[in-house]
């Protein structure tokens, strides 16, 4: 009991994933666990939601490496470790099973210094996924047969957040947060986002936009408010999205052991806990 009182007041969730089917939601932990969430259980009873069966996990998987992103394709929930990119088998009823294949990155080869992986971002299309590490360098990662392919950027010290559509470049971190058109790149629009930025996504014709600050907030391209909603936790260092197959489906995370969920992009509707007094 006193593990679990103590993991509810000093969590940080990290990284969150929708599964390819829409139907789970899996969210890791400072702590190295992984919890996942039914998310058609929680979209059909939002207004009701006081149910614990459906406001906690359905089941948390204990890691045995680190873990600090999620990535999901096809039927493999995928984790960013220090140093390697782990693919996990999951079951029907969204549980995780085991680790079926690694993907060794060769990290820091002339340091005894491991880098994480911070982020990753699967391109399905063409098998490969991207690796971002703590020591600002990019991976690209073939799923088929592993073959990893090293590239260092040289976009400054800390970009937080990029996110790209067939028109729009938003980038933010330390920098300001901008908006570029893709043809000219220059920028379009400067955001006053009071904070440091985590976590930038295009919603419904906006920018979606979440940091150090306790504010999800959605800018309309011409940088006008067009919400806010007020987390948990001090920052959010992760949000997730979809709209089918069952409803419109937010859920933002970070600095705290709550998970805000909302159903319409512009309000919280309820929260989900990662760690209860039954975990």
């Amino acid at each position: 009991m006193k593990d679990i009182v103590h993991k509810q007041l000093y969590s940080t969730l990290r990284s969150q994933v929708l599964s390819s089917n829409g139907k789970y939601l899996f969210v890791v932990s400072n702590h190295f666990d992984i919890a996942t969430f039914a998310v058609e259980k929680i979209a059909s009873c939002i207004e009701s939601i006081t149910n614990d069966d459906i406001s906690n996990p359905i089941s948390i998987y204990k890691c045995k490496e680190k873990v600090f992103s999620l990535a999901f394709n096809r039927d493999f929930l995928i984790v960013g470790s220090s140093g390697s990119v782990n693919g996990y088998q999951i079951s029907d009823s969204g549980a995780i099973l085991k680790q079926s294949w690694s993907i060794q990155l060769n990290v820091n080869i002339e340091s005894y210094e491991v880098s994480e992986v911070n982020d990753l971002w699967v391109d399905s299309e063409n098998d490969r996924i991207y690796a971002a590490c703590g020591e600002s360098s990019i991976y690209v990662c073939s799923l088929e047969d592993g073959f990893v392919i090293k590239n260092r950027p040289t976009y400054g010290k800390w970009i937080g957040s990029a996110s790209i559509n067939n028109e729009w470049v938003a980038t933010g971190g330390g920098p300001s947060l901008a908006l570029y058109h893709v043809r000219n790149r220059q920028p379009f629009q400067i955001f006053d986002f009071p904070k440091e930025i985590h976590v930038t996504g295009f919603v419904e014709d906006n920018l979606l936009v979440g940091g150090e600050s306790n504010i999800l907030c959605q800018y309309s391209f011409k940088g006008d408010v067009m919400s806010e909603i007020e987390t948990s936790g001090p920052c959010v260092l992760s949000v997730v999205w979809q709209t089918a197959p069952f409803r419109k489906f937010l859920t933002a995370c970070g600095a705290s052991n709550k998970i805000d969920v909302s159903t319409n992009f512009k309000y919280k509707d309820t929260t989900l806990n990662f760690y209860s007094k039954n975990s």
